[in-house]
This record gives structure tokens, sequence and C-alpha cells, in this order.
């Protein structure tokens, strides 16, 4: 259910296609945790989120 991404906006998530080729239906992806200041979390999740929107496939 975890992908192991590491919580950066640099981080590759065209390795997502992995996980749908292998018919993965749920896939649970860190934007952040406990280590990380909370400036970093919403980075994070703008990055992802920004990336998705260009991919709406």
């Amino acid at each position: 259910m975890h992908s192991g991404f590491a919580p950066t906006p640099e981080v590759d998530l065209n390795e997502l296609e992995r996980w749908r080729a292998g018919s993965v239906d749920f896939l649970s992806i860190n934007v952040g945790y406990d280590v990380y200041p909370w400036e970093d979390t919403i980075r994070n999740l703008a990055a992802f989120r920004h990336w998705l929107a260009l991919r709406p496939q």
C-alpha cells in the first residue's frame, strides 16, 4: 500500500506508472511526516498535485 517515495518536490513521480501497470488501484504516497517541517510538507503536496494536474490520465 505504501510506495516508498521520498517526500520531496524533486521525487520522480513517473515511477507511479509502475504501480498502475501492476494493477494497483490504491497507493498511499507520503507528502511529509513528523521529522519534516510542516512548510516542507505543504511544498511537497503542492508539487505532487501540480505533477498530477499536468497528467489527468
